[in-house]
């Protein structure tokens, strides 16, 4: 399976370090020299006393086609627009798009995207961005998935590929999942 993630800050760093040890993984960076650094360096992974290294292909998102079988968009929510615009230039439409925004803004900005499969997360794990290419997971959890709008089939087939020690879980209703990590977050 190829996954494509656009984003390169703290959770887009961590999906890319964990998934790419069994899948195929592109990371989209906002810059072209962030690109160039994770291919030099890879992604350096700390977690507890430990450090890994994990070597994937990183290019500028001006490069994504959409050509992967999941792209996982896990920029800020105030970022999405840029993103949602070049979905739309897109000559061929993803089918499967997986959003990890925190709150429950970008709902509305969801809804006009004319895509099969939207899938929407909830991001539990602690990280920390250190540099570019670094990135410190402070906190084990699980990332809640949920559908908005589609079939849940390649959601499920994600689920079974991910790494034991970064699982992902299914939540039929991805209202109430938003919510409440939404009231976690303001307390």
């Amino acid at each position: 399976m190829r996954v494509g993630i656009i984003g390169a800050g703290s959770i887009g760093l961590l999906f890319a370090a964990y998934f790419s040890r069994i899948l195929d993984v592109t990371l989209y960076t906002r810059t072209p020299e962030q690109a160039s650094e994770i291919t030099k360096y890879g992604i350096v992974l700390k977690k507890k006393d430990e450090q890994t290294i994990s070597k994937i292909k990183a290019l500028p998102i001006n490069e994504w086609k959409g050509n992967e079988d999941l792209t996982i968009i896990s920029v800020k929510q105030y970022q999405l627009q840029p993103i949602i615009e070049k979905l739309n230039q897109l000559p061929i439409l993803p089918n499967n798009l997986l959003f990890l925004q925190n709150g429950m803004g970008h709902l509305k900005q969801l809804e006009t995207i004319p895509f099969t499969n939207i899938f929407v997360g909830s991001v539990e794990h602690g990280a920390l961005k250190e540099n570019s290419y670094t990135v410190s997971h402070n906190g084990e959890a699980v990332t809640k998935v949920a559908v908005f709008k589609g079939d849940p089939a390649l959601l499920f087939k994600c689920i079974s590929f991910a790494p034991l020690e970064f699982p992902l879980v299914f939540k039929e209703d991805y209202f109430t999942m938003l919510l409440s990590k939404l009231v976690v977050n303001s307390v």
